[in-house]
């Protein structure tokens, strides 16, 4: 998933965060490859009043085991709860692919709030999609993040990924106004989701 892209539609998670009155912080995807080489600047960018929001999350892109990757880590400090997801979980012993990246993650965990974390991963919840195949880790990343923020439990599975890709297509366009739109959602050869609807679930 293109990194410009990956933050168009974080940005859209942050508005529907604010219709249901959660106040979030997102990192940019841009942001995060770069703190591994300057671990100094980690929590610059973090907001003043990062303690108090309701989720941080943080997509993280990495190469730690092969193939280009995306992952995320969510915080809910006000619960100093930490959850690491990876949607190869289960192809990782500990849960998630970055050893490094979950240090990070800690690191700016302590400095959001010195008290002691709580930790998750996939392992940590039953039912949670997984990928096993293909190239769908930035919309599991995506789907991860809204259903976190949402609060709806992980209401998809990798077989819905394609007519996630579509909502997900959609929801941009109508958005940002992109040119194509109207012809985009004419030609679509099944009933589409608008933006004004939730994600498909598994009884979609």
């Amino acid at each position: 998933m293109d990194f410009h892209i990956g933050n168009a539609c974080m940005k859209l998670i942050c508005k529907m965060a604010r219709q249901i009155g959660k106040d979030i912080y997102i990192e940019d995807f841009y942001v995060f490859p770069v703190w591994k080489e300057t671990p100094n600047n980690i929590v610059t960018g973090l907001p003043e009043d990062a303690d108090l929001k309701n989720l941080l999350a943080f997509p993280a892109w990495t190469n730690a085991n092969g193939p280009d990757h995306f992952v995320v880590c969510i915080m809910m400090p006000l619960r100093r709860e930490m959850v690491f997801l990876d949607s190869l979980y289960a192809e990782h012993e500990s849960g998630f692919g970055d050893e490094e990246y979950r240090a990070i993650f800690r690191k700016i965990a302590y400095q959001v709030d010195h008290g002691t974390w709580s930790e998750k991963t996939g392992y940590d919840f039953p039912a949670l999609p997984r990928q096993t195949r293909g190239n769908d880790c930035g919309v599991f990343v995506l789907m991860y993040t809204l259903s976190m923020v949402c609060g709806i439990g992980f209401q998809f599975q990798e077989m819905d990924i394609p007519i996630i890709r579509q909502w997900w297509c959609l929801l941009l366009m109508e958005q940002f106004q992109t040119d194509g739109d109207q012809y985009f959602t004419d030609s679509v050869p099944v009933t589409p989701l608008t933006g004004q609807q939730r994600p498909p679930s598994p009884d979609f």
